[in-house]
């Protein structure tokens, strides 16, 4: 194996265990949370939802609370999973278009309200491939989809 890779690699069982044992906290987009580098994830009813990585915080957990077609996109997927909508990059069921619908707008401000109230854990990595791989194992240790990684 790579020893660069192998020395990347090794950081990841205890960047999970930071990750599990870390304050969660509700409070998203505040002026602490500016320019931190790392991973976090999204909690719902005990269940880790999502994870991600960002190199500002502040300005990415700030995004996923704003209902706006360009912002909110964890939202927006799972407006698309309730309402059975699925993502094309065809006009009529593009982003925009589906947000003109009152029933789609409707179910994506329920989700951004409820990732309002999600508890979110942090953990620091400045380092960027450490976040990479990092993302992708949290993910994998969590059972969660891997369809943001495709990039068909």
């Amino acid at each position: 194996m790579n020893m660069v890779f192998q020395t990347h690699t090794e950081k990841l069982p205890d960047l999970m265990n930071r990750l599990r044992n870390c304050e969660p906290f509700e409070e998203k987009g505040v002026v602490w949370q500016k320019k931190l580098a790392g991973v976090y994830s999204l909690e719902e009813a005990g269940k880790i939802v999502y994870v991600g990585r960002t190199r500002n915080l502040k300005q990415r957990l700030r995004s996923h609370i704003t209902a706006h077609e360009n912002k909110a996109s964890f939202a927006l997927k799972r407006a698309r999973i309730e309402l059975d909508r699925k993502a094309t990059y065809k006009t009529e069921n593009s982003k925009k278009a589906l947000l003109r619908e009152p029933d789609f707008l409707a179910a994506f401000k329920r989700h951004v309200d409820m990732i309002k109230k999600m508890p979110v854990r942090f953990v620091k990595i400045p380092d960027p491939i450490d976040q990479y791989l990092f993302e992708l194992y949290a993910h994998l240790e969590y059972d969660l989809p891997l369809d943001g990684f495709d990039t068909s």
